[in-house]
């Protein structure tokens, strides 16, 4: 499993994948685009800021939030969101593999409590 990402899941779970995210954002901006049904837990956003992972207080939280932004064009000019639940272990063992393997300096420690 850690050698390929994270399975997306069909069954809900508090964690989600965002997909097809375009630059220019800073992550705050994405954060209260996130974080507008509830509070993040965890997150991880790619280098070049492609996808981010982002665990929430609860699986509802995160059903909520995928409802709201599954589809919608983000940023302003961006693409069509792909929004799929994933399990949070799963992501650590991925991440775990990516920063090994392409040597992320900001891997690790984004995938941590957030505060």
């Amino acid at each position: 499993m850690a050698d390929s990402p994270p399975q997306t899941l069909s069954k809900p779970t508090d964690s989600l994948v965002v997909r097809e995210l375009l630059r220019p954002f800073a992550w705050k901006h994405l954060e209260e685009f996130l974080s507008r049904n509830g509070k993040i837990v965890k997150h991880w956003l790619h280098p070049l800021k492609k996808l981010c992972y982002v665990q929430f207080e609860s699986e509802g939280i995160a059903r909520r939030i995928k409802e709201d932004i599954n589809g919608v064009v983000w940023p302003k000019g961006g693409k069509k969101l792909v929004v799929d639940f994933v399990d949070s272990a799963d992501v650590e063992l991925s991440l775990i593999h990516i920063c090994r393997c392409r040597r992320y300096a900001v891997c690790r420690s984004r995938w941590s409590p957030y505060h």
